[in-house]
């Protein structure tokens, strides 16, 4: 950000509450949108997560066989 001398983060940024909703071709202005809640009552965090193909599985517990 050149205006207030601060620095951005390296790398690509994950939106998870937001989504572009038009930028300029010079990139001076950007509208963002908020996204709508996820049907299956899923954070907006878990929803991209299964979106990207990393749904987390539940953990499993592990049987010791000297019951």
């Amino acid at each position: 950000d050149r205006v207030r001398g601060a620095k951005l983060p390296p790398g690509n940024l994950k939106l998870h509450t937001l989504e572009e909703a038009y930028t300029t071709d010079n990139w001076i202005v950007r509208i963002y949108k908020v996204k709508p809640l996820d049907n299956l009552g899923r954070t907006l965090q878990q929803a991209a997560a299964f979106g990207e193909g990393k749904k987390r599985r539940a953990k499993s517990k592990r049987r010791s066989g000297n019951n």
